[in-house]
């Protein structure tokens, strides 16, 4: 098999393990519509849509929720001003299964050229490129994402570091989706 055949798998079944995580492991109490910064939410499936300017967005974390994250304040014209995007992540050490369903559905549509990498090297890694934000520069924009003792979201020198708890990730990754869409 080719290095495409291994990475069309391996985003393959990140996104089916997305949907299935979505799906059975998280759930709200709450079936009532919020409005947060001008959008209504509706509950769906576990999780909360709006749409704006005809792009559906979903995620797994009630926005009400997310007023107190921390963002930087970037546009999706940000990120796809370099000439590739590596999205990079630890696949032993592994985002839950919410905050990459988010990733996906999220941003990856809005991004030019994403390639998938890793952090480190690994078996599930050896086809795949390693990035981190050291090798961000004016060609490349890294969005490294890592589970980690330390909780920020920053945008610094072409990289954005998503890094958390496992627990308090998936917030920080709907805050940037919400921000990254104009819902601030």
């Amino acid at each position: 098999m080719n290095k495409k055949h291994y990475m069309s798998i391996f985003i393959a079944a990140i996104m089916i393990l997305s949907v299935l995580g979505i799906a059975v492991q998280y759930t709200t109490g709450n079936s009532e519509n919020i409005n947060f910064h001008g959008q209504k939410f509706i509950p769906y499936q576990g999780g909360w849509i709006t749409y704006k300017e005809d792009k559906q967005i979903l995620i797994p974390t009630q926005p009400d929720l997310l007023q107190y994250q921390q963002v930087p304040d970037i546009t999706f014209p940000d990120l796809n001003k370099a000439g590739k995007i590596y999205f990079t992540s630890n696949p032993n050490n592994q985002l839950p299964q919410n905050a990459l369903f988010s990733i996906q559905n999220n941003i990856f549509p809005y991004l030019n050229n994403v390639v998938v990498a890793c952090i480190e090297d690994s078996v599930a890694c050896a086809n795949l490129p390693l990035k981190t934000c050291k090798d961000a520069g004016q060609g490349a924009v890294i969005i490294q994402a890592q589970i980690s003792e330390e909780s920020a979201t920053t945008f610094s020198n072409n990289c954005l570091l998503i890094q958390g708890p496992i627990n308090l990730i998936t917030p920080q990754v709907d805050a940037l989706v919400l921000s990254l869409h104009g819902i601030k």
